[in-house]
């Protein structure tokens, strides 16, 4: 399935600046400034520019706090090795799949979160669509890959929760299980902030099976999202053969888990 094999790399991870850290390079920024001429002069502004130079000093600190952090969020996206199962519907065997893969060890695999990562893309979206030409919207544009740093960050916390700082050593693969992400927009955004990830589509090559379900489930919408959500996977699996596995439930034995 993997067109080569895992091997994890710790070394280029991001680590945020320590918030006592940037204060401290602020407070010098300002005692810096609050002296004329040579700072070790010791002499001091004049009363009523004493404000103004504060002012001036913190705003010049701030954007440069803000620049080094986006300068720290250059983080190698394909530092991690990340699979996703991402089931081309609900019934497709996708919990058995996370917990064969579950039961291997330095494997860390959260369960369904929702679709949180819709909302993400969400905000991506609307960030990217900001137009910054007048006052009211003075910003930078955009640093997608900052975002996406940001992105891996949030998926980190969701699978390792408190634990992450004596769990993720011990990892090799990292990833989770969602049964909301077989479509064209989500498979964009997870190939952006996850380029190098590697994704197993569990599906259902018959899209009209009866199977027990709670009452009042609807069995029609069922089966529209197991035969769409299939022609996603198999187009994506076609386009990216080495990095995607679709594995129907036809298909799935005891046989080809060992």
């Amino acid at each position: 399935m993997f067109s080569r094999p895992f091997t994890p790399s710790y070394n280029s991870r991001f680590v945020p600046e320590h918030p006592m850290r940037e204060q401290h390079r602020l407070g010098g920024c300002v005692s810096s400034l609050m002296t004329k001429g040579d700072p070790a002069s010791g002499a001091r502004l004049a009363p009523h520019l004493f404000r103004t130079f504060w002012w001036l000093c913190a705003f010049v600190c701030t954007a440069a706090c803000l620049v080094q952090t986006v300068r720290g969020l250059e983080c190698d996206l394909c530092a991690d090795n990340w699979l996703f199962i991402l089931a081309a519907g609900g019934r497709t065997a996708s919990t058995t799949a996370l917990s064969m893969f579950s039961l291997l060890p330095q494997i860390e695999l959260a369960g369904e979160h929702a679709g949180g990562l819709e909302e993400q893309f969400a905000v991506l979206r609307r960030l990217e669509l900001i137009n910054h030409g007048s006052v009211a919207w003075k910003g930078p544009q955009l640093h997608s890959r900052a975002f996406f740093c940001v992105t891996q960050e949030l998926v980190k916390t969701m699978v390792y929760g408190a634990g992450q700082a004596s769990r993720e050593p011990k990892t090799k693969i990292v990833g989770f299980k969602e049964i909301r992400y077989v479509s064209w927009h989500m498979q964009w955004f997870l190939a952006s902030a996850f380029p190098c990830a590697r994704i197993i589509f569990p599906v259902r090559q018959n899209a009209s099976a009866e199977i027990l379900v709670k009452s009042g489930f609807n069995y029609d919408l069922l089966h529209r999202e197991w035969a769409e959500e299939r022609k996603v996977a198999e187009s994506i699996h076609k386009a990216s053969p080495h990095t995607s596995f679709v594995l129907p439930i036809e298909r799935v034995s005891e046989e080809m888990y060992n």
